[in-house]
Formats: structure tokens, C-alpha cells, sequence
């Protein structure tokens, strides 16, 4: 990243922070209206399984190391 796209980027982040189930999940999705935290449980267990799935993919192609 050059200094000039650094510069650019905003000094500071406001983020929500959300308990589910047993986790706490921090997203920059800020409405609780738009974005439930049944919603965000549900993109996290997606987001989960698609970690899962290119750890697979890469582990059965031998790009793992």
C-alpha cells in the first residue's frame, strides 16, 4: 500500500460489537434494524464454512503448506 492510498483510508473505525450464542462477533454493519444478530450469526457460520471449504480445496490440490 502506497503512502497517498494510506492516507486516504479514515482515522478511525466505528464498529458494533454483538454476543451470539457463545461468540462475540465485531462487524462495521452498524444498524441493528438492517443487520440482526440472528443475521450476523448466520453470516458468521457461512463465512465459517467457507473457510472450511478452501481449506479443504487446498489441502486436497497439496497447496496447504
Amino acid at each position: 500500500m502506497g503512502v497517498e492510498d494510506y492516507h486516504r483510508y479514515p482515522q478511525t473505525l466505528t464498529l458494533r460489537e454483538v454476543k451470539v450464542r457463545k461468540k462475540v462477533l465485531v462487524a462495521t454493519l452498524l444498524s441493528a434494524k438492517k443487520t440482526t444478530k440472528n443475521a450476523l450469526g448466520k453470516l458468521f457460520c457461512q463465512r465459517w464454512q467457507v473457510e472450511l471449504d478452501l481449506r479443504n480445496i487446498k489441502s486436497t490440490l497439496d497447496m496447504d503448506i
